[in-house]
């Protein structure tokens, strides 16, 4: 997505928690059957997980420890996902470990069957018809607008601007 070669050369925000001693933690990465955005959509629309992550997450308090999520995309229509979840409690718990890495893994899978369908589903629709964004949806609707607006200024030249 963008001209590599017009990529902002910005600092990568502070993750001293992925190779501090003191936190501990857990990694997957997954090749998506889908773009970048809808990828994007779903960690800003966090309201699907109280259906698709019934089984795992969905009743759950979300926890607020280093978390990273990385989305590159490979093409149109494929996206590279590399999601770390670190802590800083139970270090060197190996069986937490395999629980968190087992479960986090089930989430991650639960989305990737969800989103390769829609990825199929908007390929088959026809190109009058659109997304349905309804209030739920302002987070997703905002970063969309930001990302097209970045892609235009950098297709006619201009500086990006969030």
């Amino acid at each position: 997505m963008g001209d590599p070669a017009k990529a902002a050369d910005t600092p990568v925000p502070d993750t001293h928690w992925m190779t501090d001693p003191a936190w501990d933690g857990i990694t997957h990465t997954r090749l998506f059957g889908c773009r970048a955005e809808l990828l994007h959509d779903n960690l800003l629309d966090l309201t699907h997980e109280a259906f698709l992550h019934t089984s795992t997450i969905g009743d759950e308090a979300v926890y607020e420890n280093g978390v990273l999520n990385g989305i590159t995309p490979a093409t149109e229509t494929t996206t590279w996902y590399f999601y770390s979840f670190r802590r800083n409690f139970a270090v060197g718990d190996a069986a937490l470990n395999e629980l968190l890495h087992t479960s986090l893994g089930e989430v991650l899978d639960e989305d990737l069957v969800t989103l390769e369908l829609q990825e199929r589903m908007i390929a088959s629709r026809p190109e009058s018809v659109r997304d349905v964004l309804i209030a739920q949806d302002a987070g997703v609707s905002k970063a969309r607008r930001v990302l097209q607006r970045m892609l235009d200024a950098e297709a006619t030249g201009a500086g990006a601007s969030a």
